[in-house]
């Protein structure tokens, strides 16, 4: 298994059962999308999480 995936595999298990399933349901409609949207989604994200910094390489924090 690659690192990076690894590294947000880890993450996954650590979160609670019930936030499991919304992350996979978010995954799963990120898939289903055409690429204009996830573009958008990715763009929203980052807007959300702030400005980048050499911090966690999963958030960008």
């Amino acid at each position: 298994m690659d690192r990076s995936v690894q590294f947000v595999f880890n993450g996954f298990l650590n979160l609670s059962a019930t936030q499991r399933q919304e992350l996979l349901r978010e995954v799963n409609q990120f898939y289903n999308d055409n690429q204009r949207v996830q573009a958008s989604k990715a763009e929203e994200f980052r807007v959300v999480l702030g400005p980048l910094s050499s911090g966690c390489v999963c958030c960008g924090r």
